[in-house]
């Protein structure tokens, strides 16, 4: 399945960011602050449970809870915030020495879903954001501001991130049959899915 695909790609590229790992249509523009997001809100676009069910995106190596916010038929509104320096990992960790780093120093983490869990607290599957015209796309937090630069041959992933303080969204696009172009896109121009 093509999801499945994307989703590999995508683990390969918060590998990159994170070193760990720990999934709505044309939702509303996001909230902004100095061009990162701040919140995220949308309708999914193949809700089957209507209300009761929250949704939550967490992070790190201690599964910080980014935000929280119930399901309402389909409709959530995360509000998004900062993510302590505990759960972030150096950007450089994993990078591979191919791709260019403007700031070293800088700290990073990466979920490419949200956590969907019923009214009793199960597990019941992952919400994804799928840009337009994309493969996928990974939710970012950086404690600088830092661009990535380069190619990893061996991954197929062309970096040019230009990633902002705080939250951003890093989006694959598929630049020709070897390569995805890895940017930050933080429009949220897309589709949210439900995946059990």
């Amino acid at each position: 399945m093509k999801l499945r695909r994307i989703a590999l790609l995508l683990f390969v590229f918060v590998v990159f960011f994170s070193g760990c790992d720990n999934k709505l249509t044309n939702p509303t523009p996001p909230s902004q602050e100095q061009g990162t997001l701040t919140s995220l809100k949308g309708k999914i676009s193949n809700w089957k449970y209507g209300s009761g069910c929250t949704v939550s995106l967490v992070v790190g190596r201690n599964d910080f809870l980014v935000a929280e916010a119930p399901i309402t038929d389909g409709s959530f509104s995360l509000e998004l915030q900062n993510v302590p320096s505990s759960d972030l990992a150096p950007v450089r960790e994993d990078l591979p020495r191919t791709v260019t780093c403007s700031n070293d120093k800088a700290k990073i983490v990466g979920e490419d879903d949200l956590t969907v869990r019923d009214e009793k607290g199960n597990h019941v599957g992952s919400v994804i954001f799928q840009p337009v015209n994309s493969e996928g796309s990974i939710f970012v937090y950086v404690d600088t501001d830092v661009t990535l630069t380069g190619t990893d041959s061996s991954e197929g992933l062309v970096f040019d991130a230009a990633l902002k303080k705080g939250w951003n969204i890093a989006v694959a696009k598929r630049i020709d049959s070897t390569y995805v172009k890895i940017t930050v896109d933080n429009s949220l121009e897309g589709t949210w899915h439900f995946e059990e």
